[in-house]
């Protein structure tokens, strides 16, 4: 992606990993995890 001059500013900022129980967590900037929630109201992505 990086070599595409659209994609010169591209960063890595995570990885995808089987769960066995199929949760979506992040690791915190201390070194822990929790669980991302559902998002509430419309399941839509921001546009602005």
């Amino acid at each position: 992606m990086q070599a595409d001059p659209l994609g010169r500013d591209s960063r890595i900022i995570g990885e995808v990993v089987e769960d066995e129980h199929h949760f979506v967590q992040m690791e915190t900037l201390f070194g822990g995890s929790r669980v991302v929630d559902w998002l509430s109201g419309e399941q839509l992505p921001r546009i602005c």
